[in-house]
Protein backbone atom coordinates (compact mmCIF):
# COMPACT_ATOMS: atom_id res chain seq x y z
CA UNK A 1 0.00 0.00 0.00
CA UNK A 2 2.69 2.30 0.68
CA UNK A 3 4.44 1.78 -2.95
CA UNK A 4 0.72 1.87 -4.58
CA UNK A 5 0.43 5.68 -2.55
CA UNK A 6 3.98 6.82 -3.74
CA UNK A 7 3.24 6.12 -7.60
CA UNK A 8 -0.09 7.86 -7.29
CA UNK A 9 1.54 10.52 -5.92
CA UNK A 10 4.36 10.18 -8.74
CA UNK A 11 2.25 9.96 -11.72
CA UNK A 12 1.86 13.48 -13.49
CA UNK A 13 4.33 15.10 -11.50
CA UNK A 14 7.25 16.94 -13.11
CA UNK A 15 10.96 15.05 -14.06
CA UNK A 16 13.51 16.37 -15.89
CA UNK A 17 14.31 14.58 -19.38
CA UNK A 18 17.88 14.97 -20.46
CA UNK A 19 16.89 13.68 -24.00
CA UNK A 20 13.97 16.55 -24.28
CA UNK A 21 16.22 18.48 -22.66
CA UNK A 22 13.16 20.18 -20.77
CA UNK A 23 10.35 19.14 -17.85
CA UNK A 24 7.64 16.72 -18.57
CA UNK A 25 5.37 14.17 -16.78
CA UNK A 26 5.99 10.92 -14.96
CA UNK A 27 4.78 7.91 -16.83
CA UNK A 28 3.68 4.67 -15.82
CA UNK A 29 6.47 3.45 -17.81
CA UNK A 30 8.66 5.96 -16.24
CA UNK A 31 8.74 3.57 -12.80
CA UNK A 32 10.55 0.34 -12.31
CA UNK A 33 10.08 -1.25 -8.91
CA UNK A 34 13.35 -3.42 -7.82
CA UNK A 35 12.65 -6.51 -5.61
CA UNK A 36 15.57 -8.83 -4.10
CA UNK A 37 14.11 -11.82 -5.41
CA UNK A 38 10.73 -12.77 -7.39
CA UNK A 39 8.89 -13.16 -3.99
CA UNK A 40 5.41 -13.50 -3.39
CA UNK A 41 5.94 -9.05 -2.53
CA UNK A 42 6.19 -8.94 -6.18
CA UNK A 43 2.98 -11.07 -7.44
CA UNK A 44 0.77 -8.82 -4.39
CA UNK A 45 2.28 -5.51 -6.04
CA UNK A 46 1.53 -6.25 -9.42
CA UNK A 47 -2.24 -7.28 -8.74
CA UNK A 48 -2.89 -4.17 -6.44
CA UNK A 49 -1.44 -2.16 -9.15
CA UNK A 50 -3.23 -3.70 -11.74
CA UNK A 51 -6.76 -3.36 -9.52
CA UNK A 52 -5.82 -0.16 -9.57
CA UNK A 53 -5.86 0.66 -13.43
CA UNK A 54 -1.70 0.45 -13.87
CA UNK A 55 -0.53 -1.31 -16.77
CA UNK A 56 2.34 -3.49 -15.68
CA UNK A 57 5.05 -5.66 -16.70
CA UNK A 58 6.28 -8.36 -13.80
CA UNK A 59 8.93 -10.75 -13.98
CA UNK A 60 7.69 -13.65 -11.75
CA UNK A 61 8.75 -16.41 -10.46
CA UNK A 62 6.89 -18.40 -13.43
CA UNK A 63 6.74 -17.77 -16.99
CA UNK A 64 3.79 -20.29 -17.64
CA UNK A 65 4.57 -20.03 -21.40
CA UNK A 66 8.05 -21.46 -20.75
CA UNK A 67 7.44 -23.98 -18.03
CA UNK A 68 5.57 -27.13 -19.47
CA UNK A 69 4.18 -28.53 -16.09
CA UNK A 70 3.59 -25.20 -14.89
CA UNK A 71 1.59 -24.13 -17.91
CA UNK A 72 -0.30 -27.65 -18.03
CA UNK A 73 -1.67 -27.33 -14.28
CA UNK A 74 -2.89 -24.06 -15.05
CA UNK A 75 -4.40 -25.63 -18.24
CA UNK A 76 -5.92 -28.51 -15.45
CA UNK A 77 -7.46 -25.25 -13.45
CA UNK A 78 -9.14 -23.69 -16.35
CA UNK A 79 -10.69 -26.96 -17.79
CA UNK A 80 -12.11 -27.40 -14.38
CA UNK A 81 -14.26 -24.19 -14.58
CA UNK A 82 -14.77 -23.86 -18.59
CA UNK A 83 -14.92 -28.03 -20.32
CA UNK A 84 -15.24 -25.55 -23.77
CA UNK A 85 -11.71 -24.66 -23.99
CA UNK A 86 -10.03 -26.63 -26.72
CA UNK A 87 -6.11 -25.99 -25.95
CA UNK A 88 -6.46 -26.14 -21.94
CA UNK A 89 -8.19 -29.68 -22.91
CA UNK A 90 -5.66 -30.92 -25.48
CA UNK A 91 -3.01 -29.88 -23.05
CA UNK A 92 -4.24 -31.84 -20.09
CA UNK A 93 -5.36 -34.90 -22.25
CA UNK A 94 -1.78 -34.95 -23.55
CA UNK A 95 0.20 -34.30 -20.43
CA UNK A 96 0.51 -37.89 -17.93
CA UNK A 97 -2.06 -36.96 -15.80
CA UNK A 98 -4.45 -36.85 -18.71
CA UNK A 99 -2.80 -40.79 -20.12
CA UNK A 100 -3.52 -39.79 -23.72
CA UNK A 101 -0.95 -39.37 -26.51
CA UNK A 102 -0.93 -36.80 -29.82
CA UNK A 103 -2.21 -40.03 -31.85
CA UNK A 104 -4.93 -40.39 -29.79
CA UNK A 105 -5.58 -37.02 -29.82
CA UNK A 106 -5.35 -36.94 -33.73
CA UNK A 107 -7.92 -40.06 -34.01
CA UNK A 108 -10.48 -38.25 -31.91
CA UNK A 109 -9.99 -35.04 -33.78
CA UNK A 110 -10.27 -37.17 -37.33
CA UNK A 111 -13.66 -39.25 -36.03
CA UNK A 112 -15.24 -35.87 -34.68
CA UNK A 113 -17.86 -34.23 -37.01
CA UNK A 114 -17.43 -31.27 -35.20
CA UNK A 115 -14.57 -28.65 -35.21
CA UNK A 116 -14.40 -28.75 -31.41
CA UNK A 117 -12.73 -31.55 -29.51
CA UNK A 118 -14.19 -30.82 -26.37
CA UNK A 119 -17.83 -31.71 -28.00
CA UNK A 120 -16.31 -35.16 -29.05
CA UNK A 121 -14.87 -35.79 -25.70
CA UNK A 122 -18.30 -34.56 -24.02
CA UNK A 123 -20.41 -37.21 -26.24
CA UNK A 124 -17.45 -40.11 -26.13
CA UNK A 125 -18.42 -43.67 -24.93
CA UNK A 126 -15.10 -44.77 -25.27
CA UNK A 127 -14.03 -46.06 -21.85
CA UNK A 128 -10.80 -43.74 -21.67
CA UNK A 129 -12.97 -40.46 -22.53
CA UNK A 130 -15.31 -41.76 -19.80
CA UNK A 131 -12.84 -42.00 -17.20
CA UNK A 132 -10.70 -38.77 -18.24
CA UNK A 133 -14.11 -36.84 -17.91
CA UNK A 134 -15.02 -37.83 -14.45
CA UNK A 135 -11.31 -37.63 -13.55
CA UNK A 136 -12.18 -33.60 -14.44
CA UNK A 137 -15.07 -33.52 -12.91
CA UNK A 138 -13.94 -35.25 -9.80
CA UNK A 139 -11.01 -32.76 -9.45
CA UNK A 140 -13.41 -29.87 -9.78
CA UNK A 141 -15.27 -30.81 -7.13
CA UNK A 142 -12.21 -30.82 -5.08
CA UNK A 143 -11.70 -27.98 -5.62
CA UNK A 144 -14.02 -26.47 -4.55
CA UNK A 145 -14.60 -28.58 -1.36
CA UNK A 146 -10.75 -28.41 -0.08
CA UNK A 147 -9.21 -26.11 -2.28
CA UNK A 148 -7.04 -25.98 -5.59
CA UNK A 149 -4.01 -27.14 -4.30
CA UNK A 150 -5.12 -29.34 -1.96
CA UNK A 151 -7.22 -31.09 -4.96
CA UNK A 152 -3.96 -30.88 -7.23
CA UNK A 153 -2.11 -32.63 -4.58
CA UNK A 154 -4.88 -35.20 -4.10
CA UNK A 155 -4.75 -35.72 -7.93
CA UNK A 156 -0.89 -35.97 -7.81
CA UNK A 157 -0.72 -38.85 -5.22
CA UNK A 158 -3.38 -40.87 -6.76
CA UNK A 159 -1.45 -40.73 -9.95
CA UNK A 160 1.99 -40.81 -8.64
CA UNK A 161 2.75 -37.64 -10.61
CA UNK A 162 6.06 -36.65 -8.73
CA UNK A 163 7.69 -40.13 -8.74
CA UNK A 164 6.58 -39.57 -12.88
CA UNK A 165 8.85 -36.06 -12.64
CA UNK A 166 11.64 -37.72 -11.11
CA UNK A 167 12.16 -40.29 -13.38
CA UNK A 168 12.23 -37.60 -15.98
CA UNK A 169 15.28 -35.37 -17.21
CA UNK A 170 15.50 -32.17 -14.89
CA UNK A 171 13.44 -34.32 -13.09
CA UNK A 172 14.31 -32.51 -9.44
CA UNK A 173 14.18 -28.88 -11.00
CA UNK A 174 10.71 -29.88 -12.59
CA UNK A 175 9.74 -30.98 -9.46
CA UNK A 176 10.62 -27.79 -7.72
CA UNK A 177 8.55 -26.13 -10.03
CA UNK A 178 5.38 -27.60 -9.44
CA UNK A 179 5.81 -27.31 -5.76
CA UNK A 180 6.91 -23.97 -6.24
CA UNK A 181 3.06 -23.50 -8.13
CA UNK A 182 1.38 -25.39 -5.37
CA UNK A 183 3.04 -23.04 -2.68
CA UNK A 184 1.79 -19.87 -5.15
CA UNK A 185 -1.41 -21.06 -5.14
CA UNK A 186 -1.57 -21.53 -1.00
CA UNK A 187 -0.14 -18.26 -0.52
CA UNK A 188 -1.91 -16.43 -3.87
CA UNK A 189 -5.17 -16.11 -1.62
CA UNK A 190 -7.21 -17.67 -4.28
CA UNK A 191 -6.76 -20.81 -2.88
CA UNK A 192 -11.33 -21.32 -3.48
CA UNK A 193 -11.72 -18.99 -6.34
CA UNK A 194 -10.20 -20.43 -9.73
CA UNK A 195 -11.05 -18.14 -11.95
CA UNK A 196 -9.57 -15.23 -10.06
CA UNK A 197 -6.46 -17.60 -9.84
CA UNK A 198 -6.13 -18.30 -13.39
CA UNK A 199 -6.23 -14.56 -14.20
CA UNK A 200 -3.18 -14.37 -11.02
CA UNK A 201 -1.23 -16.83 -12.88
CA UNK A 202 -1.78 -14.39 -16.02
CA UNK A 203 -0.50 -11.66 -14.29
CA UNK A 204 2.39 -13.39 -12.87
CA UNK A 205 3.33 -15.22 -16.07
CA UNK A 206 2.51 -12.74 -18.72
CA UNK A 207 3.05 -9.00 -19.71
CA UNK A 208 -0.18 -7.15 -18.15
CA UNK A 209 -1.68 -4.55 -20.59
CA UNK A 210 -4.76 -3.46 -18.12
CA UNK A 211 -5.62 -0.20 -17.41
CA UNK A 212 -4.04 2.72 -19.39
CA UNK A 213 -1.64 2.61 -21.89
CA UNK A 214 -0.35 -0.58 -23.15
CA UNK A 215 2.94 -2.49 -23.21
CA UNK A 216 4.86 0.60 -23.96
CA UNK A 217 3.87 2.51 -21.20
CA UNK A 218 3.66 0.10 -18.12
CA UNK A 219 5.01 -0.17 -14.59
CA UNK A 220 7.58 -2.26 -14.84
CA UNK A 221 8.63 -4.97 -11.38
CA UNK A 222 11.90 -6.48 -12.04
CA UNK A 223 14.72 -7.86 -9.62
CA UNK A 224 17.78 -6.23 -8.70
CA UNK A 225 19.81 -8.74 -11.06
CA UNK A 226 17.54 -7.82 -13.66
CA UNK A 227 18.40 -4.07 -13.85
CA UNK A 228 22.03 -4.78 -13.72
CA UNK A 229 23.51 -1.73 -16.24
CA UNK A 230 20.36 -0.24 -16.54
CA UNK A 231 18.51 3.03 -15.47
CA UNK A 232 15.14 3.93 -15.03
CA UNK A 233 13.39 7.70 -14.22
CA UNK A 234 12.01 6.42 -11.22
CA UNK A 235 12.75 3.42 -9.06
CA UNK A 236 11.39 2.00 -5.90
CA UNK A 237 13.31 -0.70 -3.77
CA UNK A 238 10.88 -2.88 -2.44
CA UNK A 239 11.25 -5.33 0.23
CA UNK A 240 14.07 -3.92 1.67
CA UNK A 241 13.44 -4.84 5.33
CA UNK A 242 13.55 -8.34 4.37
CA UNK A 243 16.69 -10.35 6.14
CA UNK A 244 18.98 -11.36 3.35
CA UNK A 245 20.98 -14.12 6.02
CA UNK A 246 21.04 -17.72 4.33
CA UNK A 247 19.47 -20.41 6.39
CA UNK A 248 22.28 -23.41 7.18
CA UNK A 249 20.37 -26.29 7.07
CA UNK A 250 22.32 -29.34 5.94
CA UNK A 251 24.21 -31.73 7.46
CA UNK A 252 27.70 -30.02 6.02
CA UNK A 253 29.14 -27.31 4.62
CA UNK A 254 32.66 -27.03 2.35
CA UNK A 255 35.29 -24.13 2.00
CA UNK A 256 38.41 -24.07 0.10
CA UNK A 257 40.47 -22.79 3.20
CA UNK A 258 39.15 -24.85 5.58
CA UNK A 259 37.70 -27.90 4.03
CA UNK A 260 34.50 -29.86 5.16
CA UNK A 261 32.37 -28.82 8.15
CA UNK A 262 29.81 -31.29 9.54
CA UNK A 263 27.12 -31.46 11.93
CA UNK A 264 28.29 -33.62 15.04
CA UNK A 265 25.95 -36.23 16.81
CA UNK A 266 26.86 -36.68 21.37
CA UNK A 267 25.59 -39.73 21.48
CA UNK A 268 25.85 -38.86 25.32
CA UNK A 269 22.93 -36.65 25.38
CA UNK A 270 21.62 -37.56 22.18
CA UNK A 271 22.32 -33.90 20.82
CA UNK A 272 23.37 -32.66 18.02
CA UNK A 273 25.68 -29.69 17.60
CA UNK A 274 27.91 -28.00 14.83
CA UNK A 275 31.67 -28.29 14.79
CA UNK A 276 34.07 -25.49 15.09
CA UNK A 277 35.26 -26.11 11.49
CA UNK A 278 31.54 -25.79 10.40
CA UNK A 279 31.12 -22.68 12.70
CA UNK A 280 34.54 -21.27 10.84
CA UNK A 281 32.89 -21.85 7.39
CA UNK A 282 30.02 -20.37 8.36
CA UNK A 283 31.78 -17.26 9.79
CA UNK A 284 33.54 -17.10 6.27
CA UNK A 285 30.64 -17.39 4.20
CA UNK A 286 28.74 -14.87 6.36
CA UNK A 287 31.53 -12.28 5.54
CA UNK A 288 31.57 -13.09 1.53
CA UNK A 289 27.92 -12.97 1.78
CA UNK A 290 27.75 -9.42 3.38
CA UNK A 291 30.17 -8.17 0.53
CA UNK A 292 27.70 -9.76 -2.22
CA UNK A 293 24.74 -8.10 -0.67
CA UNK A 294 26.82 -4.76 -0.35
CA UNK A 295 27.15 -5.12 -3.60
CA UNK A 296 23.80 -5.83 -5.17
CA UNK A 297 22.38 -3.16 -3.09
CA UNK A 298 24.93 -0.82 -4.48
CA UNK A 299 23.36 -1.85 -7.93
CA UNK A 300 20.00 -1.39 -6.96
CA UNK A 301 21.01 2.47 -5.14
CA UNK A 302 22.48 3.25 -8.77
CA UNK A 303 19.58 2.31 -11.16
CA UNK A 304 18.01 5.54 -10.40
CA UNK A 305 18.07 9.15 -12.85
CA UNK A 306 16.09 11.28 -11.47
CA UNK A 307 14.07 9.79 -7.73
CA UNK A 308 14.78 6.75 -5.83
CA UNK A 309 12.60 5.38 -3.09
CA UNK A 310 13.79 2.37 -0.30
CA UNK A 311 10.62 0.89 1.11
CA UNK A 312 10.48 -1.81 4.00
CA UNK A 313 9.28 -2.89 7.10
CA UNK A 314 11.86 -2.26 9.34
CA UNK A 315 12.40 -2.85 13.08
CA UNK A 316 16.03 -4.35 13.66
CA UNK A 317 18.11 -1.13 14.20
CA UNK A 318 20.80 -2.23 16.33
CA UNK A 319 24.32 -4.25 16.01
CA UNK A 320 27.56 -3.73 14.06
CA UNK A 321 27.77 -3.45 10.40
CA UNK A 322 28.61 -7.40 9.67
CA UNK A 323 25.35 -7.83 12.06
CA UNK A 324 23.05 -5.49 9.93
CA UNK A 325 21.08 -8.21 7.95
CA UNK A 326 18.30 -5.72 6.07
CA UNK A 327 19.12 -3.00 3.05
CA UNK A 328 16.86 -0.55 5.61
CA UNK A 329 19.06 -1.27 8.34
CA UNK A 330 22.49 -0.75 6.40
CA UNK A 331 20.94 2.87 5.35
CA UNK A 332 20.35 3.75 9.71
CA UNK A 333 23.60 2.19 10.06
CA UNK A 334 25.71 4.71 7.38
CA UNK A 335 23.10 7.85 9.23
CA UNK A 336 24.72 6.93 12.60
CA UNK A 337 23.28 6.91 16.45
CA UNK A 338 22.04 10.87 16.78
CA UNK A 339 19.44 10.29 12.81
CA UNK A 340 18.54 6.94 13.78
CA UNK A 341 17.24 8.48 17.05
CA UNK A 342 15.51 11.92 15.96
CA UNK A 343 13.96 9.58 12.56
CA UNK A 344 12.05 7.34 15.53
CA UNK A 345 11.20 10.25 17.97
CA UNK A 346 9.85 12.51 15.14
CA UNK A 347 9.09 9.67 12.41
CA UNK A 348 10.43 12.05 9.60
CA UNK A 349 13.73 13.66 8.69
CA UNK A 350 13.88 16.08 5.63
CA UNK A 351 16.98 17.29 3.87
CA UNK A 352 16.87 19.37 0.44
CA UNK A 353 17.98 16.11 -1.66
CA UNK A 354 16.48 13.24 0.50
CA UNK A 355 13.70 12.54 2.96
CA UNK A 356 12.86 9.74 5.34
CA UNK A 357 9.45 9.31 6.84
CA UNK A 358 7.90 6.56 9.12
CA UNK A 359 4.47 4.87 7.82
CA UNK A 360 2.86 3.87 10.72
CA UNK A 361 -0.53 3.39 9.39
CA UNK A 362 -1.93 2.05 5.93
CA UNK A 363 -5.31 3.06 4.00
CA UNK A 364 -8.23 0.32 5.67
CA UNK A 365 -10.11 -1.62 2.95
CA UNK A 366 -13.61 -1.57 3.60
CA UNK A 367 -15.13 -4.70 2.83
CA UNK A 368 -19.30 -4.40 2.41
CA UNK A 369 -21.05 -7.16 4.08
CA UNK A 370 -25.16 -8.46 3.17
CA UNK A 371 -25.53 -9.15 6.95
CA UNK A 372 -29.05 -10.63 5.84
CA UNK A 373 -27.12 -13.88 4.39
CA UNK A 374 -25.98 -14.71 8.09
CA UNK A 375 -27.23 -18.07 8.96
CA UNK A 376 -28.27 -17.90 12.80
CA UNK A 377 -27.58 -21.49 14.11
CA UNK A 378 -30.43 -22.97 16.53
CA UNK A 379 -29.55 -24.49 19.95
CA UNK A 380 -29.09 -28.02 18.71
CA UNK A 381 -26.39 -26.97 15.60
CA UNK A 382 -24.60 -25.08 18.43
CA UNK A 383 -24.39 -28.23 20.15
CA UNK A 384 -23.51 -30.37 17.19
CA UNK A 385 -20.70 -27.93 16.39
CA UNK A 386 -20.04 -28.49 20.31
CA UNK A 387 -19.43 -32.11 20.15
CA UNK A 388 -17.48 -31.83 16.85
CA UNK A 389 -15.12 -29.17 18.50
CA UNK A 390 -14.70 -31.41 21.39
CA UNK A 391 -13.76 -34.95 19.63
CA UNK A 392 -11.09 -36.36 20.59
CA UNK A 393 -9.96 -38.91 18.14
CA UNK A 394 -9.89 -42.44 19.88
CA UNK A 395 -6.80 -43.89 18.34
CA UNK A 396 -4.70 -41.05 18.36
CA UNK A 397 -2.09 -42.40 20.38
CA UNK A 398 -1.93 -45.70 17.53
CA UNK A 399 -1.07 -42.70 15.25
CA UNK A 400 1.84 -41.73 17.28
CA UNK A 401 3.63 -45.26 16.55
CA UNK A 402 5.53 -45.79 13.52
CA UNK A 403 5.51 -49.66 11.56
CA UNK A 404 9.07 -50.24 12.91
CA UNK A 405 9.37 -49.99 17.05
CA UNK A 406 11.39 -51.44 19.44
CA UNK A 407 9.74 -52.63 22.56
CA UNK A 408 11.57 -50.05 25.37
CA UNK A 409 10.58 -47.25 22.57
CA UNK A 410 6.50 -47.95 23.02
CA UNK A 411 6.81 -48.79 26.70
CA UNK A 412 9.11 -45.50 26.95
CA UNK A 413 10.92 -47.20 29.70
CA UNK A 414 13.45 -45.59 31.39
CA UNK A 415 16.99 -46.35 30.69
CA UNK A 416 17.98 -48.93 33.67
CA UNK A 417 21.21 -46.68 34.30
CA UNK A 418 19.03 -43.79 35.48
CA UNK A 419 17.72 -45.93 38.44
CA UNK A 420 21.06 -47.12 39.06
CA UNK A 421 22.41 -43.70 39.59
CA UNK A 422 18.60 -42.25 40.61
CA UNK A 423 20.50 -40.90 43.75
CA UNK A 424 22.22 -38.61 41.44
CA UNK A 425 22.44 -36.28 38.36
CA UNK A 426 26.34 -36.77 38.04
CA UNK A 427 27.03 -37.21 34.24
CA UNK A 428 30.06 -39.79 35.36
CA UNK A 429 28.36 -41.47 37.33
CA UNK A 430 25.71 -42.31 34.69
CA UNK A 431 28.26 -43.25 32.21
CA UNK A 432 29.92 -45.32 34.62
CA UNK A 433 26.60 -47.10 35.22
CA UNK A 434 25.86 -47.30 31.75
CA UNK A 435 29.54 -49.38 31.14
CA UNK A 436 28.57 -51.45 34.39
CA UNK A 437 24.98 -52.51 33.27
CA UNK A 438 26.68 -53.63 29.88
CA UNK A 439 29.38 -55.11 31.31
CA UNK A 440 27.38 -57.62 33.46
CA UNK A 441 25.44 -58.05 30.17
CA UNK A 442 28.22 -59.00 28.15
CA UNK A 443 30.03 -61.40 30.25
CA UNK A 444 26.34 -63.08 30.75
CA UNK A 445 25.95 -63.65 27.50
CA UNK A 446 29.42 -64.91 26.65
CA UNK A 447 30.43 -67.22 29.85
CA UNK A 448 29.60 -70.75 29.76
CA UNK A 449 27.75 -71.41 33.19
CA UNK A 450 28.31 -74.94 32.94
CA UNK A 451 32.06 -74.40 33.54
CA UNK A 452 31.77 -71.52 36.61
CA UNK A 453 32.03 -73.32 39.90
CA UNK A 454 33.82 -70.80 42.11
CA UNK A 455 36.15 -67.41 41.56
CA UNK A 456 38.96 -69.12 40.23
CA UNK A 457 37.26 -70.81 37.31
CA UNK A 458 35.51 -67.66 36.48
CA UNK A 459 38.28 -65.73 36.29
CA UNK A 460 39.78 -68.27 34.17
CA UNK A 461 36.46 -68.47 31.96
CA UNK A 462 36.73 -64.11 31.84
CA UNK A 463 39.78 -64.59 30.02
CA UNK A 464 39.07 -67.22 27.12
CA UNK A 465 35.38 -65.14 26.77
CA UNK A 466 37.00 -62.76 24.76
CA UNK A 467 35.27 -59.86 26.71
CA UNK A 468 36.60 -56.40 26.26
CA UNK A 469 39.10 -55.18 28.77
CA UNK A 470 37.41 -52.36 29.62
CA UNK A 471 33.84 -54.00 30.75
CA UNK A 472 36.07 -56.79 32.50
CA UNK A 473 37.36 -53.72 34.87
CA UNK A 474 33.73 -52.64 35.06
CA UNK A 475 32.65 -56.02 36.45
CA UNK A 476 31.43 -56.60 39.89
CA UNK A 477 33.03 -60.36 40.38
CA UNK A 478 31.29 -61.93 43.13
CA UNK A 479 28.09 -59.91 41.76
CA UNK A 480 29.02 -62.06 38.69
CA UNK A 481 29.57 -65.25 40.36
CA UNK A 482 26.53 -65.47 42.16
CA UNK A 483 24.15 -64.23 39.27
CA UNK A 484 25.73 -67.24 37.74
CA UNK A 485 25.07 -70.02 40.27
CA UNK A 486 21.61 -68.76 40.68
CA UNK A 487 20.81 -69.30 36.89
CA UNK A 488 22.66 -72.73 36.78
CA UNK A 489 19.71 -73.57 39.19
CA UNK A 490 16.74 -73.01 36.97
CA UNK A 491 18.36 -72.44 33.17
CA UNK A 492 18.03 -75.79 32.34
CA UNK A 493 17.99 -77.62 29.00
CA UNK A 494 19.01 -75.48 25.48
CA UNK A 495 20.29 -71.81 26.27
CA UNK A 496 19.65 -69.35 24.11
CA UNK A 497 21.41 -65.97 25.42
CA UNK A 498 20.80 -62.21 23.72
CA UNK A 499 18.00 -63.84 21.32
CA UNK A 500 17.48 -60.84 19.11
CA UNK A 501 13.59 -61.10 17.20
CA UNK A 502 11.33 -58.75 15.04
CA UNK A 503 8.20 -59.64 15.30
CA UNK A 504 4.56 -58.45 13.44
CA UNK A 505 1.86 -57.79 16.42
CA UNK A 506 -1.39 -56.36 16.23
CA UNK A 507 -1.78 -53.01 18.08
CA UNK A 508 -4.47 -54.51 20.67
CA UNK A 509 -1.83 -57.02 21.66
CA UNK A 510 0.48 -54.81 22.87
CA UNK A 511 -2.04 -52.13 24.18
CA UNK A 512 -5.87 -51.82 25.58
CA UNK A 513 -7.19 -51.09 22.14
CA UNK A 514 -9.07 -52.29 19.41
CA UNK A 515 -7.17 -51.47 16.52
CA UNK A 516 -6.16 -55.08 14.12
CA UNK A 517 -3.30 -52.47 12.76
CA UNK A 518 0.08 -54.26 12.68
CA UNK A 519 3.04 -52.97 13.33
CA UNK A 520 6.98 -54.41 13.73
CA UNK A 521 8.27 -54.97 17.44
CA UNK A 522 11.67 -55.64 17.66
CA UNK A 523 14.03 -56.22 21.13
CA UNK A 524 16.66 -58.92 22.35
CA UNK A 525 15.64 -61.80 25.04
CA UNK A 526 18.69 -62.13 27.19
CA UNK A 527 17.61 -65.36 28.18
CA UNK A 528 15.89 -68.19 26.62
CA UNK A 529 15.73 -72.41 28.10
CA UNK A 530 14.11 -74.65 26.14
CA UNK A 531 13.41 -77.86 27.68
CA UNK A 532 11.47 -79.63 29.62
CA UNK A 533 10.77 -76.06 31.22
CA UNK A 534 10.57 -73.23 28.74
CA UNK A 535 11.49 -70.12 30.90
CA UNK A 536 12.37 -66.82 29.53
CA UNK A 537 14.79 -64.85 31.64
CA UNK A 538 15.39 -60.79 31.43
CA UNK A 539 18.27 -59.12 32.90
CA UNK A 540 17.97 -55.56 34.87
CA UNK A 541 21.16 -54.20 36.72
CA UNK A 542 19.01 -51.93 39.07
CA UNK A 543 19.39 -50.57 42.32
CA UNK A 544 16.22 -50.96 43.16
CA UNK A 545 14.71 -53.45 45.83
CA UNK A 546 11.31 -53.75 46.11
CA UNK A 547 9.85 -56.71 43.96
CA UNK A 548 6.44 -55.01 43.64
CA UNK A 549 7.71 -51.97 42.03
CA UNK A 550 10.30 -53.98 39.95
CA UNK A 551 7.65 -56.07 38.72
CA UNK A 552 5.32 -52.85 38.10
CA UNK A 553 7.99 -51.40 35.95
CA UNK A 554 9.02 -54.49 33.75
CA UNK A 555 6.21 -56.56 33.26
CA UNK A 556 4.40 -55.28 30.14
CA UNK A 557 7.91 -55.92 28.74
CA UNK A 558 8.23 -59.58 29.69
CA UNK A 559 4.78 -59.62 28.25
CA UNK A 560 5.61 -58.44 24.84
CA UNK A 561 8.89 -60.57 24.96
CA UNK A 562 6.93 -63.64 26.16
CA UNK A 563 4.13 -63.31 22.85
CA UNK A 564 7.28 -62.89 20.35
CA UNK A 565 8.82 -65.99 22.21
CA UNK A 566 5.79 -68.22 21.58
CA UNK A 567 4.78 -67.09 18.77
CA UNK A 568 8.20 -67.76 16.59
CA UNK A 569 9.12 -71.11 18.75
CA UNK A 570 5.41 -71.84 18.52
CA UNK A 571 5.51 -72.86 22.35
CA UNK A 572 4.00 -72.11 25.65
CA UNK A 573 6.62 -70.44 27.89
CA UNK A 574 6.38 -72.49 31.33
CA UNK A 575 7.95 -69.25 33.73
CA UNK A 576 9.09 -65.84 33.41
CA UNK A 577 11.84 -64.21 35.16
CA UNK A 578 12.92 -60.71 35.90
CA UNK A 579 16.56 -61.00 37.45
CA UNK A 580 17.84 -58.40 39.32
CA UNK A 581 21.40 -58.54 39.12
CA UNK A 582 22.47 -56.51 41.87
CA UNK A 583 20.03 -58.10 44.46
CA UNK A 584 20.83 -61.86 42.71
CA UNK A 585 17.46 -61.83 43.18
CA UNK A 586 15.29 -64.08 40.35
CA UNK A 587 11.47 -62.55 40.53
CA UNK A 588 9.38 -64.95 38.84
CA UNK A 589 6.31 -62.89 36.93
CA UNK A 590 2.42 -64.64 37.03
Amino acid sequence: QAIVARIDDLIGKKIYDLKLEAFRSILPSDITVLFRNRSSLMSELALNLQKKGYPVICESKFDITKEPEVAMLANLISLSINFEDDIALASVMASYLGGFDLNELTAFQQQNESEHLFEFVRSSGLEKVVAFRKEIEKFSKNCQVMGVSKALEKMFAEKDYFAYLAFQEDGEERTHKVQAFLSDISSSGFDYDRASLVEYFKTLGQKAHAGIGGEGNSINLTTIHASKGLEYPVVILAGSGEKLEKIYNKQYILSQNFGLGTIAFNSDNNLKCTTPVFEAIKLENKKREFIDELMIFYVALTRAKNHLYVVGKEGDFEGDLFDRKTYLSLILYAFGENFKAKLLSEGQVQKDEWEFNIVSESEEIQIQRDTSLLYKPDENMIQKIEEYLSFVYPHSEECKMSLKNSVTGILNLENEAEEFVYETNSNVLRDDAIMQGNAHHEALKKIDFEKIENMESLENELKNAKIKQEYVEKLDKKILLENILTLKKVAKGKLLKEKEFIMKAKIKEIFSSKSDDEVLLQGAVDLLCLGEENILIDYKFTNQKNKEKIIKKYKKQIELYSLAIEKAFKIKLNKKYIFSLKNNDLIEIF
